[in-house]
């Protein structure tokens, strides 16, 4: 019998193409605290947040929670833009319709983005959200084995927490400037 996380642990996103590469950000409120942008896969338009929250176990900066959503297929056609979006694959109108590792590695990159063009992003919630806790449990876990082995985020490392999953800047890496382009100091200076 082939278990799921075993052929999690061997799927490489390295050659995977993802659905773009080209991320917006927004701010939501106009405080440096909330940010999203939307994304198109197949045709499915998704919409990926950060949230900045002040505490953290891990780092001194706060952390940022991370969460994407999908269109609902049932709640698509009310005029409130918020009520339309969902966590729950069971709901998804993008269910069955998008390719999984393209999306997977499209994420990645919307993270690798995100931190490297706002300050202090060393700490990411990254725990799995479903109405059904069995369900945020699983994705928790599937993101888990999936963002251990993606390229686009070797300097994080990932940290289990008591309920959460986090995604925390390994000690030591370098961070781009606000341009996205790394730029060790040069000792000369």
């Amino acid at each position: 019998m082939i278990r799921l996380s075993n052929l999690l642990a061997e799927i490489s996103l390295a050659g995977v193409q993802p659905y773009t590469t080209q991320f917006t950000w927004r701010d939501r409120w106009g405080d440096a605290k909330s940010f999203e942008t939307q994304i198109q896969a197949d045709a499915h338009p998704i919409l990926i947040k950060f949230d900045h929250y002040y505490r953290s176990q891990f780092g001194d900066t706060g952390e940022w929670q991370f969460a994407f959503f999908t269109q609902d297929r049932q709640m698509a056609a009310v005029r409130d833009a918020r009520a339309n979006w969902t966590t729950s694959a069971r709901s998804s109108a993008a269910a069955g319709e998008t390719n999984t590792l393209r999306f997977f590695k499209t994420i990645g990159l919307a993270i690798r983005d995100f931190a490297d063009t706002h300050a202090a992003v060393d700490v990411i919630d990254i725990t799995g959200g479903d109405n059904n806790p069995d369900k945020e449990q699983q994705k928790s876990r599937i993101y888990a084995r999936f963002l251990q082995t993606n390229p686009d985020l070797s300097d994080f490392r990932v940290e289990h927490g008591s309920t959460k999953l986090y995604l925390v800047r390994k000690q030591g890496q370098a961070r781009p400037d606000a341009s996205g382009i790394d730029t060790p100091a040069d000792p000369s200076m």
